[in-house]
């Protein structure tokens, strides 16, 4: 069994004036194993780390959050034939099955949603809303899978229901701005 993961330690390290890092106005660039996957988020989002595998970014400190991105990296092996032989979008409805079976859900459909770029397979969906255990509240959920250059990552987008629409344009910046498996140093320039 491997050994505990190491404590997440945030440091905060002044980047060159010509740094190169660029994102959209309102947004900051979070990037996450030194390029393994990066997206755009609002600024001002909070950042937290589990000690195990997932980093959860959350609009504002829980529990008076009203959205939170969870991702989780995995480093995969190479494999004879490569990796597309296991499609994404058969992983993604596995988890669902999965999903529903541990929690007694009925058979409902899970529309699949393809991106078709040059540099990284993606797939993601939107389940139907469920309730927070906490406060009972529906919850929107999509899940995303996206896997380059023996990286694959899941992300998680849950937000209310009620506040869906507000917080529609931070979905679509990380779909947007979703980079799996390019390298970045602290300059900002892509490369090992």
């Amino acid at each position: 069994m491997p050994d505990d993961p190491q404590p997440f330690e945030k440091t905060s390290i002044p980047l060159p004036a010509l740094h190169g890092w660029k994102c959209k106005a309102g947004n900051n660039l979070f990037v996450a194993e030194r390029g393994a996957v990066a997206f755009e988020i609002p600024a001002g989002w909070v950042i937290r780390h589990d000690q195990k595998q997932t980093v959860s970014i959350h609009d504002r400190e829980p529990p008076a959050d009203e959205v939170r991105i969870s991702l989780t990296i995995f480093r995969l092996p190479p494999v004879k034939g490569g990796w597309g032989k296991l499609p994404l979008k058969q992983l993604l409805a596995m988890l669902w099955d999965e999903e529903r079976r541990q929690k007694n859900q009925a058979q409902e459909e899970l529309i699949m949603n393809e991106e078709k770029r040059p540099d990284v397979e993606l797939v993601w969906s939107q389940k139907p809303a469920l309730n927070d255990p906490e406060n009972g509240k529906p919850i929107l959920c999509r899940q995303l899978l996206a896997r380059a250059r023996l990286v694959q990552c899941l992300i998680t987008f849950e937000v209310y229901e009620d506040v869906a629409e507000r917080f529609q344009s931070a979905w679509t910046d990380l779909l947007e701005t979703l980079k799996v498996a390019i390298p970045r140093d602290l300059t900002g320039h892509v490369g090992n």
